[in-house]
C-alpha cells in the first residue's frame, strides 16, 4: 500500500512540473507574438499562418518590349479619390528613363499617375518620378521627382501616395523622401481613363523598364506613414492581403500581384478580392526568377 501511495505522489509531482513547464512556454510564446505585433511584424494569427507566407519569385524585364498588361477595370478607376501604388524593384541600368507602373493614353497623352525612373533634378543618378495626369490637358500636370538615387543594383521599396487635391508623397525603403514638382502645380482632374495598367512599362508598353519587380499593389486610399513602415518591414515584404500591425487597409486593396509566387506563366494572379490579373507580354516563363528582397 505504501508503495502505491509513493507512486501516486510521484506521478502527481511529475504532472505538476510538466504543467508548469508548458504554462511558462505558453507565456513566452504569447509575449513573443504580442511583441512582434506591437512592432508591426505580425497580425493576430497563429504562428503556422504567419509562416505560410513566403516570397520566392519576382519578374525580370528586359527594357526592350517586356511588360505586364492589366486590363482596364472599375476597381482601378479612382476618379477624384486618393490612391496608393507600391512595388519593390531593383536595377543597375543608369541609361533608362523607364516606367515601372502606370496607365497612359497616347492620344490624347493623359493618364493616371505613373511611377518612373528619370534623370530629374537633385544631382547625379536616376530618381523616382511620379506623374498625375487628367483627361483634358488644361494645366493639370503634376510631376514629383525625388532627390534620392535608386539605381544601384539593390532592392528598393517604393510607395507613391496620391492625395487628390493636395499632392504626392513618395516613400523609399519605408521613409518619406523630398520631392519637387518640376512641372509646377496644375489643376487637379480625375485620374480615370480606359487604358490598361502596365507593370514594367505603361499600359501600352511605352517606356519599358530594365528592372526586376516584385510585390506590386494598388489601394484606393492614401496610405499613412505607419502603414508604409509596416509593409516595408525592415526590407522584408509582408503579405499585403492580410492586415498586419499598422498595416490595416486590406479592404482598400484593389490589386496585388505577387509577381511569380503561386503564378503560372503567363498569368500573374491578383491576390486582392478583385480579378485584375496581369498578363506577361512579349515575355517567357524564364522571366519569373528566384530573386527577391
Amino acid at each position: 500500500m505504501r508503495s502505491l501511495i509513493r507512486i501516486a505522489i510521484i506521478v502527481l509531482l511529475v504532472g505538476f512540473l510538466i504543467s508548469q513547464l508548458f504554462a511558462q512556454h505558453g507565456r513566452y510564446e504569447r509575449h513573443g507574438r504580442d511583441d512582434n505585433y506591437r512592432h508591426g511584424r505580425y497580425h493576430a494569427i497563429t504562428a503556422a499562418e504567419a509562416d505560410a507566407f513566403s516570397n520566392t519569385y519576382s519578374v525580370i524585364f528586359d527594357g526592350v518590349d517586356d511588360f505586364v498588361d492589366v486590363s482596364d477595370a472599375a476597381s482601378l478607376q479612382f476618379g477624384t479619390g486618393s490612391y496608393t501604388m507600391s512595388l519593390w524593384f531593383k536595377t543597375a541600368d543608369v541609361a533608362q528613363n523607364a516606367v515601372s507602373m502606370g496607365r497612359r493614353d497616347l492620344n490624347p497623352e493623359y493618364s493616371l499617375s505613373w511611377m518612373r525612373l528619370t534623370d530629374g533634378a537633385g544631382g547625379a543618378g536616376k530618381k523616382i518620378g511620379v506623374l498625375h495626369y487628367g483627361p483634358t490637358g488644361a494645366g493639370f500636370r503634376f510631376y514629383y521627382v525625388t532627390d534620392a538615387n535608386v539605381v544601384d543594383g539593390g532592392w528598393h521599396h517604393v510607395v507613391c501616395v496620391v492625395n487628390y487635391g493636395t499632392g504626392i508623397v513618395i516613400y523609399i525603403d519605408g521613409s518619406p523622401v523630398a520631392a519637387t514638382d518640376i512641372v509646377g502645380g496644375g489643376v487637379w482632374e480625375t485620374s480615370d481613363n480606359n487604358m490598361p495598367l502596365g507593370v514594367g512599362s505603361s499600359g501600352n508598353g511605352y517606356s519599358p523598364s530594365a528592372a526586376t519587380i516584385d510585390e506590386v499593389a494598388i489601394w484606393n486610399t492614401a496610405m499613412d506613414a505607419e502603414a508604409v513602415t509596416a509593409i516595408y518591414n525592415a526590407g522584408v515584404p509582408i503579405d499585403l492581403a492580410t492586415n498586419s500591425g499598422d498595416y490595416d487597409i486590406t479592404t482598400n486593396l484593389q490589386m496585388y500581384l505577387r509577381m511569380g509566387d503561386d503564378d503560372a506563366y503567363p498569368n500573374l494572379l491578383d491576390n486582392s478580392t478583385n480579378s485584375n490579373t496581369g498578363v506577361m507580354t512579349n515575355m517567357e516563363s524564364g522571366d519569373i526568377v528566384e530573386d527577391t528582397p
